[in-house]
Order: structure tokens, then C-alpha cells, then sequence
């Protein structure tokens, strides 16, 4: 059997999603992994999708993970049709990086077939303007800078040089002296402002500044060595745990003049590590520094404006305790912002073994941890990585024969620290090695995690130095730290895993090419180039500090020896993809490519005992470009099809913050526009060097409405999924897109726009018959699509009516009256005044002329009191030829007419439902000459006039009544009555006659009558206005007539009783009263409580108590209208007998009188 394969026909699109860390738009590929200069490797895990014009997801893939093909992808699409090609799910803290000559957006439009659909991505961050930024370090005089020596402090302590830089070209910048800063170590460089921060640090031999151990310093770097330093922060200021006392830091023997370089400095060597600050670094938005504190071992956030801090405690990884070490034998020093996270690293130290001498060799309990916290959750510790250090590492003294693990001088294992002086190699050299995880970068291509370690002795000794205590002999520490890899073994890991047998993950692919097979994690080193002379001097030579610019093949490192020329310190650059060192990776002799050395064999410096600190990058901030693609959308959708064609030449204006300005740009052939703050030569649809751009700050796009014969796309944001606004329209009704500016380097091009062709669309909707007109209204909605500013006309034969549009209306409402009845079909058209939207119409038939019905309103009374009850009738006759079905008469009545319940008498076949204010009365049908008639009743609980009217279509009919308002002669009052406003004439009438000057629209009473109106005479509006029907009646009711007698107590014997009366006579029946205490009557005090009728005896009161001296009472008398009559009267107190102490027997004898009748004669 013969088997014949044939070649595949389908059509694919290929391309490379790549790191732009130069964002230059321009696919730079890596040629040679181990020698490159500037290269950009391919990024894995980015999901691409192809679809098609109806949306249907026709091939999706994921860009690859594998080496050789890294970042490429292959989608089949089958044919050469027009697709959608979607980039998604990148890496968290990526963005799009700049458009370029071979490198388009996350949304391109592409046919089957196409190759180099390439999208460039970028980690701002590890953003660079040069292939050889300066490389910044700090540098340790061993002095004490504080006396202010000028033979000293003049010195430099903060040093930078090109990160390619060769020795034999060697470029060093001084940046400023020891005077300024002291003993420093952390650095971190700010790209918004181009300032760097460095942070004390305690060094045995090297003093600190003035500011002392808690300070943070700030420099402006310019051509000048010094003034260009101050301190930015101290923790002084925070107190307590967080602050090194100077006293604990440093012995007072510290060199302060050339004279003698040499000290003891017996304090500071157990307070390295453990006292002043460790590493710093910022955030992406170089809003935060970032600094641990290691006498608190604590995690500070300082905001570089406000200079406020927030500290973080920095937990125990499980390291050890004891009496001597109460909180843990933990130390933490390095910090690193990366992709919105805080990594700290930690050592656990074996402190807690205190004094005792260890036996050589492998120390239980060492080890390293690497946590991860969120800055938005605090205390959020999370472990990412974690190794012990019981391997055996490169030999510190690797010239020590025979070459043997078990030879103490060799130093191949790491040690406890120590807060005693004591030396596996003790000799006029020295080491001891104590590891100490001091720095932590992320290699770029890969995203490995590379850990520095920095061996503590070397800052616990020095260069031809003494030992502390009093011994005088002079001694060189040999301390080199070492370089350490780990990775993620797949991309959903949160842990990083340490390298081990110099591979990653167990993949022998990424093994580096030599081996130190006994030294390093597992047996051996990926970074076998961390050595001296090939190992025969030494295994490592790392001083504990990285730096990893993007786009290099190498990473940088402070070590000593770094061109393998001895008692030197520098930097030293290893290839990330072979692990050797740059230059001769093998070579002996000086190898002056693999870095530059920074300082020599000198009595201020410090040989191979760290020399220098931390290694920060000074790069620039990212550039920023926003924009993206105008297109026409010929389905009209909203959403970027593939096949539907770009708008070339439409101009684009941006308005905002740092624009002196509006800058406009022509959308170029493929439709695309950018604004960017990068340099740049202008081209078709690119704006460059607008440097103003200010991250955070408002900026507005601006469209114009219409372009050629299209308009703006009213179809704003309509599209959904992971990637919707990259590939929907954004402009509002008015054509702006607003928004927020990113931070450096967040690129945005999801600020698309849509032109479609104009269309309207039309409802309409006629009314019923208008009885008293026989005529009618139709009305409805215009709805636009894509609608410039302009003029709207609808109309239906002779009637039409204009409407003013605004730009992106959806929809206006428009009506039309006074049209026939009866007339059969009609048309409405809608015309806009843009030549670009083709008019629409709609039809509907004209409603049949209406029945005639007339409605007829009455009340049995037009005048009543307050309370009484009015009988209403409603009477609807149809009038016309027509029989009429369907009527609903509305019954209203104003505030003080209450209907009464279940009062209504309506006719069979129809029905009254009752409501407040409003009652309905509903007939089924009504033939012509038919009349029907409603009764109901109502109750008058409030005065003046009340109305109550009844409508149907075309018909109101209005009645009214006269409820009079009751007052009292002599009340003072007055009321303002007004009538409808804009009659031709007006007079007012009081009982009839015409009062004078009282012609407009209002009338003051202030006395009794009845009071009327008469409005346009001759005419009348037919309606019955307010005061025309019905007048405003006052009545003055008079006050109540009484006498009121008060009746003293009575006696029994020579004791009065409580029976003093209060007696009314002369009342009309049906009054009420009540008294008080007083000459004025007080209603809250009244003796009676409320009204009450007086009786027919007119004893109101006959248990008063008898007053010890007269008393007076008030008496008030109500009418039924509340009219009152005050009366006081006194009840007098009353004395029975006589005291018994002046009452004195008496015979009263007549002996003379006028003779009467009926006297004797």
C-alpha cells in the first residue's frame, strides 16, 4: 500500500508577540541568546483569536513557551478571507507597547494568509531609552565623614557608569561624596523627577553623615560631585523600634583624618544587619519608596510627596528562637517593586545560636524566603519562594589547598551569623561566610527571579583593617556573596523554585553550558561565570547587588574582582542564557569586558570585603501613546468587523492637561491615529514629543460629527466579552471620547470611532375624534442613527412641524393637530436637513368624525351652610346622528366637597366608580337623542365656593355653590379674592351694586356682603369663572348676650360652705361657655374644660370654694358660630358668726319712730 500525503491548502496567520522594551514599535528579534547587545525575546501565554465579519471565533491559539519559537503562534483560518485578529490576556502590569513599522495593536484587521501579525507588549518598567543607561552604586570610605574632614568627606560615595561599559573605556560619574551621604547602601532611581534615593546603612569602619543612621538622602545627579544631595527622610521623625541609635551602630574610634585609616569599630561589628536601613525601591508610579527597617524589621511605605510613612512588622518565616533571639533568628533586608507587587527577602540567620562555636559544615536551619505582599493589603505576606542555604556553595577561598568541602579556609558552606568574632579562614586574610539575601530583580525575558546574596562578614571586616577588640594586627576579609535563579515551573504556580543542579524546573535546556558540579544548590550553579579565575581563587564573587536592564542579554553585578585582577571591586556582567561571565567566559587573565573595576587596593576601601551597595538603573520614564482607528461601519452595529474599511484623512484633536494647545492629527490610510510623548519624526496619522502628556491628567478626544457622506456612529460601547472596548465605537453624542491619562508607559488604543450612513425610521399614531372641533392629532417618534446637528420636518399633507436636532440624538418625539376627520389615509414623512439622511415615512387612517354629545351639570342648592348636604345631577345627551360607544365622563370637586359614599343613582348599563378628587362615569354606548342622567350627593365641610365639574372630550361642564363665611361683629379680618388672570375687563359687586375702582382681577373684603364678579361683559367665558356664578358671602354673627351673677358661700353656723355659685340668666338657648380664674379668660386654665351647654337654670358652677379675700372669675358665652362674650364677676368671700374674743353682748332698744299705719291710735 502506497501512501501519498498531500500538501495542506489551508490558510494561516502568523506572527510574534514580543517584549518592545525600547517601545520603538520595531520587532528587534534576539539573534544570539550569549552575545546580543539589545534584543527582544517573544512572550509566551498570550491568547489570539481570529474572527470573522460575524463575529464567529474562527481559530484561536496560544502564543508559545517554548525557546526556540518563543512568543510565536500560528492560527488556521482556512482561507484568505478578512479577519479580526485579537491579542488577549496578557501578562498583568503589560501593555500594548508603541505602534510601529512591524508591530500593530491587540486588534488588527488582517487577511488569511498573512504573516508578521506581530503585537509588541511592554512592562513600563523595564522601560529604557538607552542600550547603556547609567549603572548607580554606592561606594564605602572607611572613615567617619561626620567630623567633616574635607580629606575625607570629599570623598565619593555614589558613583554611576554605562551599563555596557568595558574597563578599558572605563566612564564614572560622581554623584555625590561621604560627607553627604555617609555609609549608604540602598539606591533607587525616581524616572519622573530624575532624582535618587539612597539609605543609610551600618558598615563596620565607615561612619554615617551628620544626619546619622536613620537617614534616607536624596540626589539631584548633574555634573556636579556635591551640593546636589539633602536628606529626604529620617526615621528619627517615626521613633520608637524604628530608630538605630548612633551609639549602637559605631564605636567613637572611627578614622577622622588620613592620619591613622585604621579602627576596631568593636560595636558596629554585631550591629551589621541588624541596625539602619536595608534595601529600598519604588513604585512603578514612583509615587512610594519603598525601605526595610532592619532594627524593627519592619516594612515602610513613604510617600515621596508627603513624605508620610506606614510601617508593615515583616513576619518571622519560621526561623528559630531562643534567649537570645526572642522575636526569631530572622533578618530581612531586600526589597523589589515588581508588577504591582512587594517582594522582601528574608534570611533565617541561626543568630539564635548565640556564641557558640559551630562545627564547619552544613548549619540546620539557614535558609532564605521570599514573600510577596499587595500594596492595597496589608500585611498580606505570602510566600513565593523559600530555600535552604545547608548547600554547598563556590568556595570563598578557593586558593586554599588541598581542594577539600571539609577544609574550613576553604569556606564552601554558609554560617550562622555571628555577634563574635571568629573566622573559618583566620589568617592575614579572614572569611566567615553569613549569607544575607540583599537584592531580588526579575530577569525580563523569562520572568526568573534572580536572589542576591551578600556575605555579612564582608561588612562586618574590612581592607587591611583591625579586628574588634584591641588586637592591632591588620586583617582582609574575603567575602563574596553569590547569584542565585529560580522560576515559576508553570505559569499558574505562585511559588518560584530554586534552581538545582544548575537547571530550572528540571529542564536540562535551560542547564548552563559549565558547571561548578560540587558548588551551588543540588551540584552545581547556573551561573558558574559568579567565580574568579575559573574558581581557583574563588567560587563567588558576587557582593550581593543586581540590576537587569530589558533588552540585555546580561545582568549586572557588584564583585569583586570583577576583571579577575585581585584586592579590586566593581561591577561584573553574566550572560542570563549561558550563565557565564561576559568578555573571555574562561579566560584567566584580565578579562576588562566583563565590567569595570570601581575601586583598587586602597586604606579607604575594602578590597573583597563589599566594597560597594546596591546597583539601580537610571532610565527615563516610558513614553506614553494613546489612539487607534476611525472606520466605516457599514452594518451599522457599532462593533470593528472584519472587511468593513478604515477612514483615511479624518482629523483627530486632542485637548488636556500639559497642552498649551489643541493638537490634532489625519487619521493615515489604515484609519489610525496616535498621539505620543516619544520623539519622533510626524508621519501620516503619528503625533510625536508631546512631552507635556501628564499621567493622571483629564484629556478629551475630539470627532468630528460627519466625514465624506458618513456620520458619527450614535452606537456608543456596544460591545461585549474580554476585549470589548478595543474594538467597539467610544464617542459620545458630541463626538468626545473624555479620559484619564495612564502612568507612564499605559499605552492606550482602545479610543475607536465608527461612522455609519444617516437613517431615520418614523412612528405615528393618530387620536380620537376631538368633539368640539371634529377634528384630530397624530403623533409619534423620529429615531435617527448617526445623526449630525440640523433640522427635522414632519408632515402629513398641509400640516408640518420643525424640530431643532442635536448631534447623536437617538429619538424626538414630534406631534401634529387640527387634522379632518373622516378623510381616509394619510402619509407622514420625516425629512432631516443633512442631504446624508434619506427622509422615511409611515401611514396610518384618519379616525371617523366624532359623535356630538353635550353635557349638561346641576345642584339643588346654590347657596348653603357649612355641613349641609347638595344633591348633583348630570345629565349627557348625544346630540348627533351617530350612535356613540365607550364614554368616560370625569367627575371632580374641589378641596371641602366630599362625596358621599354609595349616594350615586346611575343609570342601567352604566357605572360610577367613585375616587378622590376624582370619580369616573362610564357608559357603554349611547344612541342618538339618548339622554342619561347621574345623581349623587356631597357633603360642604369647608366655606366659600365650591365647584365641582364634569368633562368629557370636547365638553366641560361646571357648577358651583356658596358656602358662607361666618365672622363676628367686631372681628377684625380680611380676604384677598382673585380671579383668573388675563380677561379684558373685570368689576366687582357687593349685594348686587357695582363697586367703585374695583376692576381687576383681585378684590380686598374686609366687612359682610355678598360679593360677585362679572368678567369681559358682553362676553363671559362660558365656563363660570371664579365669583361669576357664585358669590363670596361674609356674615357678621353678633355676640351672645348674658349676665353672669356670682353667688357667695353660705354659712352653717359660723362655717362657711363650698357652694359659692357662678349663675347665668338672659341667654339665648344652645349657647356654650366656660370660665377661669381672673380678669382675662384663660382657655388652657379652664375651670369647666371645653364648651359645654348652659343649663336651663343657668347654674354653671355651685361647688366654688370660699375665697379667702374676693375673688374674680371669667365667664365666656359661645354662639354656634363661635362668637364669645367675656364677662368677670366677683365672688365675695363670706363671714359666718362673730370671733368669740370681740363678739360682746348688746340690748338694741327703739325708742323713737315715725308713727305708721296700723300703729295703735
Amino acid at each position: 500500500m502506497a501512501t501519498i500525503t498531500l500538501p495542506a491548502f489551508g490558510q494561516t496567520i502568523t506572527g510574534t508577540v514580543f517584549r518592545d522594551f525600547n517601545s520603538n514599535g520595531l520587532y528587534e528579534a534576539i539573534t544570539d541568546p550569549a552575545s546580543y547587545t539589545y534584543g527582544e525575546p517573544g512572550v509566551g501565554g498570550v491568547t489570539v483569536t481570529a474572527y470573522d465579519a460575524s463575529g464567529a471565533t474562527i481559530a484561536t491559539t496560544v502564543s508559545s513557551t517554548a525557546t526556540a519559537i518563543l512568543g510565536s503562534y500560528t492560527l488556521a483560518v482556512g482561507n484568505s478571507g478578512a479577519y479580526r485578529v485579537e491579542f488577549t490576556n496578557l501578562q498583568s502590569g503589560d501593555y500594548e507597547a508603541s505602534r510601529g513599522g512591524n508591530s500593530a495593536t491587540s486588534v488588527q484587521f488582517v487577511n488569511g494568509g498573512a504573516t508578521n501579525v506581530n503585537l509588541g507588549v511592554n512592562y513600563p518598567a523595564e522601560y529604557c531609552q538607552s542600550v547603556s543607561p547609567l549603572l548607580i552604586t554606592t561606594c564605602f570610605i572607611a572613615a567617619d565623614p561626620s567630623a567633616g574632614n574635607p580629606s575625607i568627606t570629599q570623598r565619593v560615595a555614589l558613583v554611576g557608569t554605562p551599563y555596557t561599559v568595558e574597563d578599558n573605556n572605563k566612564v564614572v560619574s560622581y554623584l555625590a561624596t561621604i560627607g553627604e551621604v555617609g555609609s549608604t547602601w540602598g539606591v533607587a532611581y525616581n524616572k519622573s523627577t530624575g532624582q535618587l534615593y539612597s539609605s543609610s546603612f551600618t558598615k563596620r569602619h565607615v561612619g554615617f553623615s551628620a544626619n546619622g543612621p536613620n537617614a534616607i538622602y536624596v540626589t539631584s545627579p548633574t555634573s556636579a560631585t556635591s551640593g546636589n544631595t539633602t536628606e529626604f527622610f529620617n526615621f528619627a521623625t517615626v521613633g520608637g523600634t524604628a530608630v538605630s541609635s548612633t551609639t549602637e551602630t559605631h564605636g567613637n574610634d572611627l578614622p577622622t583624618t588620613t592620619a591613622s585609616l585604621a579602627s576596631h569599630d568593636s560595636i558596629a561589628f554585631d550591629a551589621v544587619g541588624k541596625t539602619s536601613l536595608g534595601g529600598i525601591d519604588l513604585s512603578d508610579d514612583d509615587k512610594t519608596l519603598y525601605v526595610v527597617n532592619l532594627k524593627n524589621r519592619t516594612l515602610y511605605s513613604i510617600d515621596v510627596t508627603t513624605k508620610a510613612a506606614t510601617g508593615v512588622p515583616i513576619p518571622n518565616p519560621g526561623c528559630t528562637t531562643s534567649s537570645t533571639a526572642t522575636e526569631g533568628s530572622y533578618r530581612p533586608f531586600a526589597v523589589k517593586f515588581y508588577r504591582g507587587k512587594i517582594y522582601v527577602g528574608v534570611v533565617c540567620t541561626r543568630e539564635d545560636l548565640g556564641t557558640t562555636t559551630v562545627p564547619y559544615g552544613p548549619t540546620d536551619g539557614l535558609s532564605a524566603t521570599v514573600y510577596a505582599l499587595d500594596p492595597a493589603v496589608p500585611a498580606s505576606f505570602t510566600t513565593v519562594l523559600s530555600f535552604p542555604l545547608t548547600y554547598q556553595k563556590g568556595a570563598s577561598g578557593a586558593d586554599v589547598l588541598p581542594n577539600s568541602p571539609t577544609n574550613p579556609a576553604r569556606s564552601e558552606f554558609w554560617r550562622p551569623w555571628t555577634s563574635i568574632y571568629q573566622a573559618d579562614r583566620n589568617e592575614g586574610v579572614v572569611s566567615f561566610p553569613q549569607a544575607w539575601l540583599t537584592d531580588i530583580e526579575f530577569e525580563s525575558t523569562t520572568g526568573d527571579m534572580l536572589i542576591g546574596l551578600r556575605d555579612r562578614f564582608g561588612d562586618q571586616t574590612g581592607y587591611k583593617n583591625y579586628k574588634p577588640g584591641s588586637n592591632t594586627d591588620l586583617i582582609s576579609g574575603i567575602a563574596p556573596g553569590e547569584i542565585l535563579r529560580a522560576r515559576k515551573c508553570s505559569p499558574t504556580n505562585v511559588m518560584w523554585t530554586l534552581e538545582n543542579d544548575g537547571s530550572l524546573c528540571g529542564d536540562i535546556t535551560s542547564t548552563s553550558a559549565t558547571q561548578t558540579t560540587t558548588a551551588g544548590p543540588g551540584t552545581g550553579k547556573y551561573y558558574w561565570g559568579d567565580r574568579v579565575q575559573n574558581g581557583a581563587n574563588h567560587g563567588l564573587s558576587s557582593q550581593g547587588s543586581m540590576a537587569q536592564l530589558g533588552g540585555s542579554a546580561k545582568v549586572a553585578m557588584t564583585a569583586i574582582d570583577p576583571t579577575e585582577i585581585f584586592n579590586t571591586g566593581g561591577i561584573k556582567r553574566l550572560i542570563n542564557a549561558t550563565g557565564a561571565k561576559d568578555g573571555n567566559p574562561t579566560g584567566i587573565d584580565p578579562n576588562p569586558a566583563a565590567g569595570i573595576i570601581l575601586y583598587e587596593e586602597d586604606a579607604f576601601g575594602y578590597g573583597k570585603a563589599n566594597g560597594l551597595g546596591d546597583l539601580e538603573l537610571a532610565c527615563q520614564p516610558a513614553p506614553i501613546e494613546i489612539g487607534n482607528r476611525v472606520w466605516y461601519d457599514k452594518n451599522d452595529n457599532g462593533i470593528q468587523d472584519p472587511g468593513e474599511p478604515p477612514l483615511a484623512g479624518v482629523e483627530v484633536t486632542l485637548r488636556g492637561t500639559g497642552l498649551s494647545s489643541p493638537v490634532s492629527v489625519t487619521t493615515n490610510s489604515a484609519g489610525e491615529y496616535y498621539f505620543s510623548s516619544a520623539a519622533g519624526t510626524p508621519s501620516p496619522g503619528f503625533v510625536y514629543s508631546l512631552t507635556g502628556l501628564t499621567a493622571g491628567g483629564s484629556y478629551s478626544l475630539a470627532f468630528p460629527a460627519s466625514f465624506s457622506m458618513v456620520m458619527l456612529s450614535s452606537r456608543q460601547n456596544l460591545a461585549t466579552g474580554p476585549n470589548a472596548d478595543n474594538i467597539d465605537s467610544d464617542p459620545n453624542s458630541a463626538g468626545i471620547i473624555a479620559f484619564v491619562l495612564g502612568q507612564a508607559g499605559q499605552n492606550n488604543f482602545s479610543f475607536d470611532a465608527a461612522y455609519a450612513t444617516c437613517a431615520l425610521a418614523l412612528t405615528g399614531t393618530p387620536s380620537s375624534c376631538d368633539g368640539t372641533t371634529n377634528r384630530y392629532t397624530v403623533s409619534g417618534t423620529v429615531s435617527f442613527s448617526n445623526v449630525s446637528t440640523g433640522t427635522l420636518t414632519v408632515t402629513d399633507g398641509a400640516v408640518s412641524t420643525t424640530i431643532a436636532v442635536p448631534a447623536g440624538t437617538t429619538s424626538v418625539a414630534y406631534s401634529l393637530s387640527g387634522l379632518t376627520t373622516g378623510s381616509g389615509s394619510h402619509t407622514i414623512t420625516a425629512s432631516y436637513s443633512s442631504t446624508d439622511c434619506s427622509p422615511a415615512s409611515s401611514t396610518y387612517t384618519a379616525p371617523t368624525t366624532c359623535a356630538l354629545l353635550d353635557l349638561e351639570k346641576r345642584v339643588d342648592k346654590s347657596k348653603a351652610e357649612l355641613g349641609e348636604i347638595l344633591m348633583y345631577t348630570l345629565v349627557l345627551t348625544n346630540t348627533g346622528s351617530l350612535p356613540t360607544t365607550n364614554i368616560t365622563v370625569r367627575d371632580s370637586a374641589t378641596v371641602g366637597l366630599t362625596y358621599l359614599p354609595n349616594s350615586a343613582s346611575a343609570p342601567a348599563g352604566t357605572t360610577f366608580t367613585q375616587g378622590t378628587p376624582i370619580s369616573t362615569w362610564t357608559i357603554a354606548a349611547l344612541s342618538p337623542g339618548e339622554s342619561l342622567s347621574l345623581t349623587f350627593q356631597a357633603k360642604a365641610d369647608s366655606t366659600g365656593i365650591l365647584y365641582n365639574t364634569a368633562s368629557i372630550p370636547g365638553d366641560t361642564a361646571r357648577i358651583c355653590t356658596s358656602i358662607p363665611v361666618h365672622m363676628c361683629v367686631g372681628d377684625d379680618y380680611a380676604f384677598v379674592l382673585t380671579a383668573p388672570a388675563g380677561h379684558t375687563s373685570y368689576q366687582w359687586y357687593k349685594d348686587g351694586q357695582a363697586i367703585p375702582n374695583a376692576t381687576t382681577d383681585t378684590l380686598e373684603v374686609t366687612g359682610r356682603g355678598s360679593y360677585s364678579l362679572a368678567i369681559d361683559a358682553g362676553g363671559g367665558s362660558g365656563q363660570c369663572p371664579n365669583f361669576s356664578c357664585c358669590p363670596f358671602i361674609v356674615v357678621e354673627d353678633s355676640l351672645p348676650t348674658f349676665v353672669a351673677t356670682a353667688v357667695p358661700a353660705s354659712c352653717i353656723g359660723n362655717v362657711a360652705q363650698n357652694n359659692g355659685q357662678l349663675v347665668l340668666s338672659g341667654f339665648q338657648s344652645g349657647l356654650t361657655y366656660q370660665y377661669s380664674l381672673g380678669a382675662t379668660f384663660n382657655a388652657a386654665a379652664s375651670l369647666s374644660g371645653a364648651p359645654q351647654v348652659i343649663p336651663a337654670n343657668g347654674v354653671i358652677v355651685n361647688t366654688l370654694v370660699n375665697p379667702a379675700s374676693d375673688q374674680v372669675y371669667t365667664v365666656r358665652v359661645y354662639n354656634a358660630s363661635g362668637c364669645y362674650t367675656d364677662v368677670q364677676v366677683i365672688l365675695l368671700r363670706t363671714t359666718c358668726g362673730c370671733p368669740a374674743d370681740i363678739c360682746v353682748p348688746y340690748v338694741l332698744t327703739q325708742n323713737k319712730r315715725p308713727v305708721r299705719i296700723g300703729d295703735p291710735r
